[in-house]
């Protein structure tokens, strides 16, 4: 799934913790990729809170079903990039599924894409 959520503070990660819930019953792997306007850890930390709340006997999923950042890179500002705005996640997806990862320099965004290459 692709999103681009809000840059508000706040309603970016509620944004987010929605998406988690409406692809929680769909068949896995899930992955999570776009503009999430959160920083570094940050959607893979509202995505794990969100299933903890809905878990609340706060059983641990199994390593398989555990959300996953993909890669951490800078991808903002794009001439420079200095914070990482753009997430790839992940749940389902072996640890090893990441044959490679890149943030090209290119004309036409403010950001850098970020790029994953993945062996399923």
């Amino acid at each position: 799934m692709a999103a681009h959520l809000s840059f508000v503070p706040g309603w970016n990660a509620v944004q987010l913790s929605a998406i988690r819930r409406w692809i929680a019953g769909l068949p896995v792997p899930h992955v999570l990729l776009g503009d999430l306007n959160l920083v570094g850890p940050l959607p893979r930390m509202v995505l794990s809170a969100a299933a903890r709340l809905e878990d609340p006997v706060g059983r641990r999923r199994p390593e398989g079903r555990r959300w996953r950042a993909l890669a951490r890179t800078p991808t903002y500002p794009a001439h420079r990039p200095r914070v990482q705005f753009d997430h790839v996640l992940a749940t389902g997806l072996s640890p090893d599924a990441v044959r490679g990862t890149g943030t090209p320099s290119t004309p036409v965004s403010d950001h850098r894409p970020l790029v994953i290459e993945l062996a399923l």
